[in-house]
């Protein structure tokens, strides 16, 4: 899929800066590899770096091709930032704690 076809390189160079910055902040502030849900969010932010590191590399570099496995990633993505957003944002989250009487 040729995103950035009608974009000059500076600015894919901007968006791969931005990419990247964001997945730094997401591995330095929540890096954890465990056997639940956390590291869903650890590996997204792995896969900003890198995709940062990659446009700021090389912004002339060919993107990804307009096919299904593309597209299947991108779907997948899509599902990753629902089942993260439910979980934070979710009821449980935003219930209200009584404070103890201690």
């Amino acid at each position: 899929m040729d995103i950035f076809s009608n974009q000059i390189a500076p600015v894919v160079y901007l968006n791969g800066a931005a990419l990247f910055v964001a997945g730094l902040a997401v591995v330095r502030a929540h890096n954890l590899w465990t056997w639940r849900w956390p590291v869903m969010l650890t590996l997204t932010g792995w896969f900003a770096l890198f995709g940062g590191l990659w446009r700021v590399a090389a912004p002339n570099a060919a993107q990804a091709p307009e096919n299904v496995t593309t597209f299947a990633v991108l779907a997948a993505m899509t599902a990753i930032g629902g089942i993260l957003s439910a979980i934070a944002y979710g009821p449980s989250v935003l219930s209200i704690q009584k404070p103890s009487d201690d």
